[in-house]
């Protein structure tokens, strides 16, 4: 059985992501609009692979994948966000609601972040708190784009975005190691380090990177707060099948 815990560790894992993006005034026959186009980078094995580019493009109007907000350079304090919006997929491409359009210096300042995960933001544009939930099923994988300045306009428009994961994924595999007629239950799982359970997301941050801001606690119960007896007795948790390389089920 695999089973992982998201945790604001540190920097972990390049994703798999991409997007495009565009704005603004000017005469309507000099206007391009904003498009998107994935980009897919190849997966490091050992690391959090949750939100893959697949499933970006699983998204939909109702769900969409990403937020993608752009800035004029002159705004330096990031606080008026040219474009701001909600980006999805469909069998014609990446979408969002409405039409952005290009500056005429073709001169943007684009973040972005997947909406699997909510970040709270408060009266900031780009700077945010995220923390992670105490309940194992319900923690989310955390992801910031590079952020991409353009100097002028892209081809067609396009801004590619390289998401990042921001938060460490800690997985493992029980095995037993012969095969029988013993039926093993797994009780209780606690991992033992320094678990971080909220911390600083800043959008425009040259390399994507979170910074803890709890204190963190130094183990972690894998089981979601669960409630054993010490009276002796089968629990089922989690049980392992008889065949060890199939480790727990």
């Amino acid at each position: 059985m695999k089973r992982y815990i998201f945790t604001a560790f540190a920097l972990a894992a390049v994703v798999i992501g991409c997007t495009k993006s565009s704005i603004v005034d000017v005469p309507e026959v000099q206007k391009t609009p904003i498009t998107f186009e994935t980009y897919t980078g190849k997966t490091p094995v050992t690391k959090a692979t949750e939100v893959t580019t697949a499933i970006l493009e699983a998204s939909t109007q109702a769900a969409p994948g990403f937020q993608v907000k752009a800035f004029l350079p002159s705004d330096g304090t990031y606080a008026n966000p040219h474009m701001n919006e909600p980006v999805w997929h469909t069998a014609s491409g990446w979408e969002y609601e409405g039409t952005a359009y290009w500056p005429n210096d073709g001169k943007l300042n684009f973040v972005a972040y997947g909406l699997n995960a909510t970040i709270n933001f408060g009266d900031s544009e780009t700077i945010g708190t995220y923390t992670v939930s105490s309940t194992v099923s319900e923690q989310k994988d955390l992801i910031v784009a590079v952020p991409q300045n353009t100097e002028a306009m892209p081809s067609e428009g396009k801004v590619e975005l390289n998401f990042k994961h921001l938060l460490t994924r800690i997985g493992f595999t029980l095995k037993t190691t012969d095969q029988n007629d013993v039926d093993v239950y797994i009780k209780k799982i606690v991992l033992n380090g320094n678990f971080y359970g909220s911390c600083t997301v800043d959008l425009t941050a040259a390399t994507p990177a979170v910074s803890a801001q709890s204190t963190p606690v130094a183990s972690y119960n894998l089981f979601d707060g669960t409630a054993y007896s010490a009276t002796t007795g089968v629990y089922n948790v989690f049980k392992t099948n008889q065949v060890p390389e199939a480790g727990v089920g």
